[in-house]
C-alpha cells in the first residue's frame, strides 16, 4: 500500500502540471473540470502500454469531479477498468461508476460497498450476493431509499431494511 500510495504522489507531482496546461488550452479550465471532452477524445491513446494507461487514469480521478468520474471510466480502456485501484478511487466519487467494472471487481467487497456508501443505486450493478447482503442492502437504502428496487425479494420484506 504504502509504495502504491508513494508512486502515485511522485507521478502526480510530475504530471500534475503538463494536465493542468492540457486542461487550459483543451478544456479551458484550471483542472477543475470534470475533462470529460478529454475522456470521450480518447486522450489516452490505445497503443499506450497498460501499466501507463492506469497509472494516467489513476491521476485523473484525483482531480476529476463526480460527474466526470462516471464519464471518465465509462470510456476508459479495459485495462483501466479492471485495475481494482482506478475502479476504487472512481466509485468513491461516483457511486454508479460501478456498472463500468469488471465482474470481478462488481464482486469485490470493498469496491462495492464504497459504491453503494456513496450512491445506494449502484445496488443496480453489484454482484447478486451483495443484493441480498443484509449490511450491503441497509448502507445503499441508508444512502438512497430507491434502492431497495435491486435488493433480493427476501430482504424487501424484511421490515428492518
Amino acid at each position: 500500500f504504502f509504495m502504491t500510495w508513494l508512486l502515485d504522489w511522485i507521478l502526480y507531482l510530475l504530471f500534475a502540471p503538463c494536465c493542468c496546461v492540457h486542461s487550459v488550452f483543451c478544456c479551458g479550465c484550471l483542472g477543475s473540470c470534470c475533462l470529460i471532452e478529454a475522456a470521450k477524445t480518447d486522450s489516452c491513446p490505445r497503443c499506450v502500454p497498460a501499466v501507463l494507461q492506469v497509472l494516467w487514469y489513476r491521476l485523473r480521478f484525483w482531480w476529476v469531479c463526480d460527474d466526470g468520474a462516471y464519464v471518465l471510466l465509462g470510456y476508459a480502456p479495459d485495462a483501466v477498468k479492471m485495475d481494482r485501484s482506478c475502479v476504487l478511487a472512481a466509485v468513491k466519487r461516483h457511486g454508479q461508476v460501478l456498472r463500468y467494472a469488471t465482474d470481478t471487481l462488481k464482486s469485490d467487497r470493498e469496491v462495492v460497498l464504497a459504491a453503494v456508501n456513496r450512491n445506494g443505486l449502484a445496488l443496480e450493478y453489484a454482484d447478486d450476493t451483495f443484493k441480498s447482503d443484509k449490511e450491503f442492502v441497509l448502507a445503499a437504502v441508508k444512502e438512497q431509499g430507491r434502492a431497495l428496487a435491486y435488493a433480493d425479494e427476501i430482504l424487501k420484506s424484511d421490515k428492518e431494511v
